[in-house]
């Protein structure tokens, strides 16, 4: 059953969300009270499609009046927010940006009773909403599937010394180690959630057993005795993994690498420490792309002579590279002398920089080396003659 007893305001402006049956139960384990998608129509300005799956929440009533709705739509088609609460509601934002008409955004927003765990939220939200285009007759189809698919990846370990369990994340999970030199694989373990996201990590290095259960239940009883933002090195199976927790909290990042080599892990270690806060951040909602791209930095962070802030920026930019797309201000080339290390084309590409490419897209497009370009926006993001437009 779902409610949507009380009238809408405008009957124009509100239409129902369809959600197939076989979804609202997993959606209400979830305890989401309301998946609601606002469309903004040229003529009939926002249009809310909703379905108010659990009672409790108040704030389904500006979703319902259609000067209020406005107020929602205006607010967040733009601003910078993914999570917001109200006393009854935590809710999750998420937002499409119509290829064909980059000035309208769709919105799709999902409440939960508060002090929910918003990671599955985030993760079959994002993952619908983009599936079906921003489309509100598919969202609802598209995050029953998005929810099923959540629930068949989600493989569950519990820890020794409590009645604790951490969902593992392993849906396309890597067979084979990262094709790089030095680091072969990469997860975060989030303890404060209860995540382990294994997704960057494979199962086997060099034929040894790196399965997720097996990896957890080795690191099961080190937890504690690494203090905070402090990398440690261990052993498992004779393969040597990097720990790092991030800063005062119980976010761990774990990294499987090639050999033991005492002086990289331990200056990789130190360029987490740096960057360790701003990876967990925006690490739940890198595509692969981006976190490829991360990685490939952090393999040569430990041979590259930069500023720790510089490589903190690069591995930042890297993380959000799909959606940050550079836009050149205030140039002359003549006020400039361009950087030793970056070809000509590169400096004569800069009249690109509209704001309308992603940094990986201008990578692709004009074939530059990854981190040259990456290091390249920097010196002139220092110089704000370039500066970022978000996706």
């Amino acid at each position: 059953m779902t409610y949507m007893d009380d009238p809408w305001e405008d009957d124009d402006k509100g239409k129902f969300l369809p959600i197939p049956g076989m979804a609202l139960p997993g959606l209400r384990d979830l305890r989401v009270q309301f998946v609601a998608v606002i469309e903004f129509d040229i003529f009939m300005g926002p249009v809310v499609h909703l379905n108010e799956i659990s009672k409790g929440s108040s704030y389904i009533k500006k979703l319902k009046n259609y000067q209020t709705v406005s107020e929602v739509y205006a607010g967040y088609a733009r601003a910078d927010v993914d999570i917001f609460t109200t006393p009854e509601d935590i809710i999750a934002v998420f937002r499409y940006e119509h290829e064909e008409q980059t000035d309208i955004t769709t919105i799709l927003m999902i409440s939960c009773i508060p002090e929910t765990d918003m990671e599955p939220i985030r993760i079959i939200g994002s993952r619908a909403l983009n599936r079906a285009r921003g489309d509100p007759d598919v969202i609802g189809k598209e995050l029953s599937l998005s929810l099923r698919e959540f629930q068949l990846s989600a493989k569950m370990f519990e820890r020794a010394a409590s009645d604790v369990k951490i969902k593992i994340l392993s849906e396309d999970q890597i067979l084979r180690p990262l094709d790089f030199s030095f680091i072969k694989g990469f997860c975060m373990i989030d303890l404060e959630s209860n995540i382990a996201d294994f997704r960057y990590f494979p199962r086997y290095l060099d034929g040894r057993d790196l399965e997720p259960p097996h990896v957890l239940s080795f690191l099961d009883l080190q937890y504690e005795y690494i203090s905070p933002n402090h990398t440690t090195s261990l052993l498992f199976n004779g393969l040597p993994l990097i720990l790092n927790r991030v800063g005062t909290s119980d976010i761990f990042f774990l990294t499987v690498v090639a050999q033991v080599d005492l002086l990289q892990i331990q200056q990789m270690g130190d360029w987490l420490k740096i960057a360790a806060v701003d990876i967990e951040r925006e690490w739940r909602y890198a595509s692969k792309n981006e976190v490829i791209s991360m990685l490939s930095i952090l393999e040569l962070s430990f041979t590259l002579d930069s500023p720790p802030d510089f490589i903190k920026n690069y591995l930042h930019t890297a993380l959000v590279s799909d959606k940050l797309k550079p836009l050149l201000v205030n140039f002359k080339q003549s006020d400039f002398d361009s950087p030793a290390y970056i070809s000509e084309q590169l400096w004569q590409s800069m009249d690109s920089f509209q704001g309308d490419q992603t940094v990986l897209q201008l990578c692709a497009s004009f074939k530059f080396d990854y981190f040259t370009f990456i290091r390249f926006l920097e010196w002139g993001k220092q110089r704000n003659i370039i500066e970022y437009l978000k996706s």
